[in-house]
């Protein structure tokens, strides 16, 4: 009983209520019925508390596990987590030392790393993030090294950290387009081209196109800029009239506040607002345009 749950405990990590959570909940209450000595089950239970944001319970389990005497850096761990998901920092950082101190993991780092930058501690959360990405890469874990540095002023650091993870995991929005911002902060319009075409080698596709007519505008081709915006409007009204979903009509609207129409991209994030009332983007481009639905 106690080795496979503490696989169960492993396979959780950093826990989070999901579709099944409450069931696993009742087992592990259950199983604690039946043999309160299990101190994985103690364990387990205390990141299923914290999953559902229980954390005063999730606290009083760990307390309980410690009592019959889990495993030490387990019990920093999950303690850790707990008291992060709590915002008390300062107590989670301690809790996460003596756990890597016991035995390093890439789920203790990473959250040793983030409550040091809520701490404000970007010099202690860069080198924690790059333990954890020798371990084993992520692109969240990238993009938060990549913050961090660049909230140190340590620009070209983070835009090797965004190369390193574009070559790593390949080429995933989520990185690229920050990569992309990197390098014109840095003034390298080149690099920045170079990958918003490697994007567009897959085909013509409105947000590369703008963000192409962006580079073009930082390097002072404004001609450049024109034909670029050209080919986006065309694509998008392609895309609109194909499908005329909220997506394809706020990506309308961006291309035409890039070419100054502000009415134009009011009236399509109006009908974006009235196909998809609750979609953000149209939500957010609507206070740059005016529109209501």
């Amino acid at each position: 009983m106690r080795r496979s749950v503490g696989v169960l405990l492993l396979l959780c990590g950093i826990a989070s209520a999901h579709p099944g959570s409450h069931h696993d909940l009742a087992q592990a209450t259950d199983a604690l019925g039946r043999d309160p000595g299990a101190a994985d089950v103690w364990l387990l239970r205390a990141a299923l508390y914290r999953g559902h944001g229980e954390y005063r319970r999730s606290l009083a389990d760990l307390d309980q596990a410690a009592r019959r005497g889990a495993d030490a850096a387990s019990l920093d761990l999950q303690r850790g987590l707990t008291l992060a998901a709590m915002d008390r920092h300062l107590e989670a950082v301690g809790s996460l030392t003596r756990s890597i101190e016991a035995r390093p993991a890439w789920a203790t780092y990473v959250a040793r790393g983030r409550s040091f930058a809520r701490l404000g501690r970007d010099d202690a959360t860069v080198p924690d993030l790059d333990a954890a990405l020798a371990m084993r890469p992520q692109v969240d874990v990238y993009l938060e090294r990549g913050a961090a540095l660049r909230r140190l002023g340590r620009l070209e650091e983070a835009a090797a950290g965004y190369r390193d993870a574009l070559s790593r995991l390949g080429p995933a929005t989520v990185i690229v387009d920050p990569s992309i911002d990197l390098e014109l902060a840095l003034d390298r319009i080149p690099a920045a081209l170079a990958l918003i075409d490697a994007q567009l080698q897959r085909g013509p596709d409105t947000h590369w196109l703008l963000r192409r007519a962006e580079a073009l505008a930082v390097a002072g081709d404004d001609a450049g800029r024109a034909a670029t915006l050209e080919q986006a409007l065309a694509v998008a009204d392609a895309a609109v009239a194909k499908r005329g979903t909220a997506i394809n009509l706020v990506a309308r609207a961006r291309v035409h506040l890039a070419r100054g129409g502000t009415a134009l991209a009011r009236a399509d994030v109006r009908t974006a607002l009235e196909r998809a009332p609750s979609y953000r983007a149209a939500q957010e481009l609507s206070m740059l345009t005016g529109a209501t639905p």
